[in-house]
């Protein structure tokens, strides 16, 4: 900073509700008293204002000279100055002359020569600016880098440029010293590089994304108008099934396995077998109960009056089911205050049970007419689940368990899947009728191998 006493000067005050700093070239409107006292000043002396900020009330020490080259008139009428900011000046006291307007002492301010650390910082901060007018695409910017070679003007004229905040407008002018200015100035660099690469990678991918969304969709347009020319007909059938995937409450991993079917669909033609054995697989999908569970009852009093109203005798029998209820109970209820936040003193054996599932096996063993699926139906009911029986006397194939390849002409799902298609519900019980009478199937395979698989928790649970 150099200032010279000897160069105080007394100027008309122009207050302006915005900062202007040295070295910008602003058009102002004349559009009240104070301005117009000042610019009148000016014409009338050397043609000299120092610019005071007059910002919510805020007062500066520092000022702007500049000069009122020209005045005139705006497109619209209103009465317009140009004004050229100079330098800075420091603010004395109010002065008296018996002219008209607002006038003050002022003291010329020179921005001193930056040390080896200033330029090290300007060097920095042209560094800054460049990536941001990188991402800016601006031409301005770059202009000013180039032609504008002092430190302090290069702060001045890059805050201007920016349209910074006021806050830090008033900041940059009242740095006085040319060292405060552009350490002001870097860090508010750096804040805004960081701003605008977020704000430019947000764009980018949000452009990105709708890039993708449009280039899909016009593909699926190309695609229907290749398959109408084709005479595949109009209908659209896999936006169907993507309608009612998204209705239905599907597991995560289920939902993707789904969509990349019917993905593969949009992309066979309908005059391919694979497109049928595709449509026939979804079809199979969505015709399960996925959403549908029933309430299970754990009373179990009413369950032994239901068992004791629907069998006459079999006492053990019953005593044995009665049991099974009660374990049932008892494990939901400590599951029940698990979830409640309760801690449990098992927590790696409640993990490995809760990927597995809960589900229970009942055998029933008799001879024929004893009551073993009316049995089975009583507990259904006890519990408040849909029944459902399978019977598999006489099944020599394993594909009637785990269902069939999708290229067999007539394929279906297992026997397992079409129950609980038929029960309508995901938590069925279910009979296995005449299991002893299995029978292996040779070159079809073994179904009680595939029936292992089947009912072991620890194979089916993957």
């Amino acid at each position: 900073m150099s200032v010279n006493a000897s160069t105080q000067l007394v100027l008309p005050i122009l207050p302006l509700p915005v900062v202007v700093l040295p070295g910008t070239v602003a058009t102002i409107a004349i559009d009240s008293d104070a301005i117009r006292l000042a610019v009148d000043a000016a014409q009338a002396g050397d043609g000299r204002v120092v610019i005071v900020p007059a910002i919510d009330g805020q007062t500066s020490t520092v000022g702007v000279i500049a000069r009122v080259p020209n005045v005139g008139n705006l497109p619209n009428g209103v009465a317009a100055a140009i004004i050229q900011a100079e330098g800075r000046a420091h603010l004395g006291g109010e002065v008296a002359n018996g002219r008209s307007g607002r006038w003050s002492e002022v003291t010329p301010v020179a921005d001193s020569r930056p040390s080896p650390r200033v330029e090290g910082l300007v060097r920095e901060l042209r560094v800054t600016l460049e990536e941001i007018a990188k991402l800016r695409n601006s031409r301005r910017l770059p202009e000013i880098l180039r032609t504008v070679t002092g430190a302090g003007a290069l702060v001045d004229s890059a805050t201007a440029w920016a349209d910074a905040p006021v806050d830090h407008q008033l900041a940059i002018l009242g740095a006085v010293e040319v060292g405060d200015r552009v350490e002001i100035a870097l860090t508010w660099a750096k804040e805004l590089l960081a701003e605008t690469q977020i704000t430019e990678q947000i764009r980018t991918d949000v452009t990105e994304g709708i890039d993708k969304h449009q280039r899909e969709f016009l593909l699926r347009q190309q695609l229907a108008a290749i398959r109408k020319e084709l005479g595949e007909g109009d209908e659209d059938v896999a936006g169907e099934y993507r309608t009612r995937v998204a209705d239905l409450k599907l597991p995560v991993n289920v939902a993707n396995v789904v969509n990349k079917e019917i993905d593969r669909l949009e992309r066979i033609g309908a005059q391919s077998p694979e497109h049928s054995w595709v449509r026939t697989w979804l079809d199979r999908v969505f015709e399960l109960p996925w959403s549908t569970v029933t309430d299970e009852r754990f009373d179990l009093e009413a369950a032994r009056a239901i068992l004791d109203a629907d069998h006459h005798g079999l006492e053990d029998v019953k005593d044995r089911i009665v049991e099974f209820l009660a374990v049932r109970k008892l494990r939901h209820e400590r599951s029940a205050s698990s979830s409640l936040g309760e801690e449990s003193p098992e927590p790696a054996a409640r993990s490995v049970s809760s990927e597995r599932g809960n589900g229970a096996i009942i055998t029933l063993i008799g001879p024929p007419g004893v009551g073993k699926t009316s049995v089975g139906e009583s507990i259904a009911r006890a519990m408040g689940r849909n029944f459902v029986r399978i019977a598999l006397g006489g099944v020599r194939d394993e594909a009637e368990i785990r269902g069939h390849r999708r290229t067999y002409v007539g394929a279906l799902p297992g026997r397992i899947v079409r129950a609980i298609t038929e029960a309508g519900a995901m938590n069925p019980v279910v009979l296995l009728d005449e299991v002893d009478k299995l029978s292996a199937g040779g070159w079809s395979g073994d179904p009680t191998s595939a029936l292992l698989e089947v009912l072991d928790p620890a194979q089916n649970h993957t």
